[in-house]
């Protein structure tokens, strides 16, 4: 009788260390069936993104002249003539040296007939070889004033006969004016029937800096410029 009841009691403590090992197990498979099939929630964080837009630069430069009308004059000795050549640097154009080259004829050769001045605020950058001249200045991207005239006011004293008989002739001229010699004679006219004297502008811009801090010294930029033509 009392081994019935130890026998009993064996059988019960078998039956629910059983039931506790089936939860344990099934608790087990769930834990890991959640980690298999559920969202592990890692910390992370997004930053956004910076975008760079590279934009276009730019130099825009203009050479205008209204006198005289069709860039064609008459030549009176003694007398002068209404010309207004002037560049103009662009709006929103960067920093530049702007160069104008002067091209005077060599036959005929204009010196012969017709004396000018340059204006104040231009500097020589090519003296004057074979009837070409370079001059140029510094325009700022801030500067205010981005149009210049190119001819000045300037006097010439022509030697008209020799110096012991005080033929000297002395005329002077305004900005935006050249002076035809008082020199000139008919002869001098009759040559050019057919070939007349010439005066011409060509402008050029180059950027003033070549890095961030440095500036092109005005023969760098116009080594740069002359390869326009």
């Amino acid at each position: 009788m009392n081994k019935d009841r130890y026998e009993r009691n064996d059988r019960s403590s078998r039956r629910t260390f059983g039931s506790k090992s089936l939860v344990l197990v099934l608790t087990c498979v769930l834990i890991i069936g959640s980690a298999i099939g559920g969202t592990i929630a890692w910390l992370t964080a997004d930053a956004g993104e910076v975008v760079n837009t590279f934009t276009e630069s730019d130099i825009d430069i203009t050479l205008s002249e209204t006198l005289p009308d069709g860039q064609t004059a008459q030549m009176v000795p003694g007398c002068t003539i209404e010309k207004n050549p002037t560049v103009k640097v662009e709006e929103g154009s960067e920093g530049c040296w702007l160069f104008v080259k002067i091209t005077e004829s060599t036959s005929p050769a204009l010196d012969d007939y017709i004396a000018y001045a340059i204006t104040t605020g231009w500097e020589v950058v090519v003296p004057e070889s074979n009837g070409v001249t370079v001059i140029g200045r510094i325009v700022r991207k801030d500067d205010t004033t981005k149009e210049f005239g190119i001819l000045g006011a300037g006097e010439y004293t022509d030697d008209m006969g020799t110096a012991d008989t005080g033929d000297d002739y002395k005329i002077s001229w305004d900005a935006d004016q050249v002076c035809v010699k008082p020199s000139v004679t008919e002869d001098m006219m009759a040559a050019i029937s057919t070939q007349k004297p010439t005066l011409t502008f060509k402008a050029y811009a180059v950027q003033l800096y070549k890095n961030a801090t440095t500036e092109f010294t005005n023969v760098e930029a116009w080594a740069r410029a002359g390869a326009l033509g």
